[in-house]
């Protein structure tokens, strides 16, 4: 089998120095926790802009984008009665202010702070009234933490205390929430079982104060810098990490910005790229935002003020948080898959990289997926070892495994080289219409009656013999030279198709930070889940019914509270989402139906209509996403079949 990365490019890699990327880490580790908008942050963005600016990178910038900053100035929860000690605490993220006296009250043990919990303090006779909350996380039942501090609220309770994740005791963990609606600040789980264990000797009061100084209208940055092709200049291979962090996030991600700077380095001493090379360092990664995605604003500005520069990037490669754990994760869009893995094997990186064909709305580089862009992440995110250090105070860099890193940093600096060094874009077409027909064929007959995939089947058909043909010419087309105009039109191809599938393909779950779906998928499952749930209604057969409607990816977290609150949030999802599904809220519905299931009612004429209204709503949406599936599947076999016409 051919070599697909030359033997000079292969020397390249062992210029990759892992002690450079750890002394960079270092130094970004010790500017301390860099919020969003904060000095510290600023601090971090300079020192990445003069990196750039020794490495000799061109068109160095600091790019300011608009942002929410929040200045976290005191820290503090002191046990008052029945004796005075300190325990040990963090902001929660985005939580809200309290008054600068803080807030003083008894403290109620909320479980994992869902209604049931609720209802048990209720049938206990235990007050929740202007208390205090101490809620232990547990992200498979409550999984949206806003939901926890709403109906907190809802119970009259003032403040929420997080213990952190049971994995890690004396850590300290910290998340943003987009919606805040009670101040809230988070404990080691020793310190939580240290209440807890207060708590059963008695009455527990305590002062919590989490002084936040906020600025709606501040400034954070992103930090460019590029190396400008001599053969392809307009086409952009991009590099991306981000500075900011919780803590010193010495793997999230000092690691990612520390790693582009050493690939920048070697690329401008010892390469001269074909296609341009940007690297760039986002801001406000962590937070910064009011939208329904309170993380990655820095991506999602830049991607807005790049729009042309977005159509002309050939990849995007992403760095977040990738040497913690047993491996290196790498989430990618379908069409990179096969260079990846073909990479990852000439490499003999097998058992240390592990693709991942499923992007991840967690990254920067959901931004650039849902502009279209190819996207290579490498990240532990969503890994479990990860959940041991993940935004906690243990994110340091003696936790950052230099094998892990090794074989990291290499695999990105030789995908860089692979990508930019190939005429023709590594672009593997028949992987992404061979899953989407797989998707498509296994819900055909699960569809009938509700949405006609026939066509949408048939035309996916037709274009992935047309990307097997394509897929034979470019690689007849490698062992000749072919002219630039050639290589350039071809891409040009490539790129727009690229995009235009993905787009139709790809979004966002329907929870509000679930790994990426195939998104046609995802919709098509929830109409055949409704439609199955009108059937079973009109067969009287209310435990199927609800089955099938709990089933709904957004109703498995709300049905862990109650109706007030899960439409709030919804609502203010829907509203502020960046990128929003097609999801019908359902709840009132389920609620009304499981009441009725325990009791002699069995009349559900009034639900029965309602879900069919929703129902009708939802698959004219849905149809709407098969047309336009169907139009670019179309479009690009007209592409192809240009193409291939043209290079015959």
């Amino acid at each position: 089998m051919p070599k697909i990365l030359s033997e000079e490019k292969m020397k390249l890699l062992s210029a990759f120095s892992w002690e450079e990327v750890l002394n960079h880490v270092q130094s970004v580790f010790e500017i301390g926790e860099k919020a969003a908008g904060n000095p510290e942050e600023f601090k971090a963005a300079k020192f990445v802009e003069n990196q750039f600016k020794k490495v000799g990178l061109e068109n160095v910038q600091l790019e300011p984008f608009p942002i929410i900053r929040r200045n976290y100035r005191v820290n503090q929860l002191k046990i008052l009665e029945p004796f005075r000690r300190e325990v040990p605490c963090a902001n929660a993220g985005t939580s809200l202010s309290t008054p600068l006296e803080g807030i003083s009250g008894e403290v109620v043990d909320a479980g994992f702070g869902t209604l049931k919990d609720y209802e048990r303090l209720k049938n206990n006779e235990l007050e929740t009234e202007g208390k205090i909350a101490l809620v232990e996380r547990n992200d498979n039942l409550t999984y949206w933490h806003d939901m926890v501090c709403h109906l907190a609220n809802d119970f009259g309770i003032k403040a929420v205390v997080f213990a952190s994740l049971v994995s890690e005791r004396t850590a300290f963990r910290k998340d943003a929430f987009p919606f805040p609606s009670i101040p809230t600040v988070c404990v080691t789980y020793e310190g939580a079982q240290y209440l807890r264990n207060a708590l059963e000797k008695g009455k527990v009061k305590v002062n919590l104060k989490n002084i936040i100084q906020m600025d709606a209208n501040s400034t954070s940055y992103n930090v460019t810098g590029e190396l400008i092709g001599s053969e392809y200049p307009d086409e952009r291979i991009t590099l991306s990490a981000h500075h900011d962090s919780w803590f010193g996030g010495a793997n999230d991600d000092a690691l990612g910005v520390a790693t582009i700077i050493e690939i920048a380095k070697i690329l401008k001493k010892k390469y001269k790229p074909k296609r341009t090379i940007k690297f760039i360092s986002f801001g406000a990664e962590e937070s910064g935002s009011k939208d329904f995605m309170e993380w990655c604003v820095g991506s999602f500005a830049y991607v807005g003020q790049h729009r042309d520069e977005i159509k002309n990037t050939v990849v995007n490669i992403n760095f977040d948080s990738f040497a913690y754990g047993d491996s290196v994760k790498v989430r990618v869009t379908p069409e990179m898959a096969t260079c990846v893995e073909s990479l990852i094997k000439e490499l003999g990186f097998q058992t240390v990289v592990e693709v991942i064909n499923l992007p991840t709305t967690w990254t920067d580089h959901w931004s650039f997926v849902m502009s279209g862009v190819s996207s290579i992440d490498l990240s532990a995110l969503g890994v479990a070892a990860w959940e041991k250090i993940y935004h906690t105070n243990f994110d340091t860099p003696i936790n950052i495994s230099h094998n892990l890193l090794k074989c990291g940093g290499k695999f990105a600096l030789a995908l860089t080289l692979l990508i930019d060094s190939e005429d023709i874009l590594p672009y593997n077409f028949p992987t992404t219409i061979g899953i989407l027909k797989e998707h498509l064929s296994h819900r055909l007959n699960k569809t009938k009656g509700i949405v006609n995939l026939s066509k949408a089947l048939r035309e996916a058909t037709k274009l992935e013999i047309l990307a097997q043909e394509f897929d034979e010419l470019k690689n007849k087309g490698s062992r000749r030279k072919r002219a630039k105009k050639d290589a350039a039109l071809i891409n040009r191809s490539q790129l727009e198709m690229r995009s235009s599938l993905n787009k139709c393909v790809l979004g966002t779950g329907g929870e509000a930070n679930k790994e990426a779906a195939w998104v046609i998928a995802e919709h098509l499952d929830t109409l055949v889940n409704l439609k199955a749930a009108i059937q079973a209604l009109y067969a009287n057969n209310l435990e199927s019914a609800l089955e099938s409607l709990e089933s709904l990816r957004t109703m498995k977290w709300g049905l862990n509270f109650n109706l007030k609150v899960y439409n709030k949030i919804f609502n203010l999802m829907s509203k502020f989402a960046r990128y929003p599904g097609i999801y019908p809220n359902l709840m009132a519905e389920t609620l009304s139906l499981r009441e009725k299931l325990g009791s002699k009612r069995i009349d559900v004429s009034k639900e029965l209509s309602s879900i069919e209204k929703k129902y009708s709503t939802t698959a004219d949406m849905v149809s709407h996403k098969i047309s336009e599936l169907e139009a670019a599947i179309a479009e690009s076999s007209q592409k192809l079949t240009k193409i291939i016409c043209r290079q015959s």
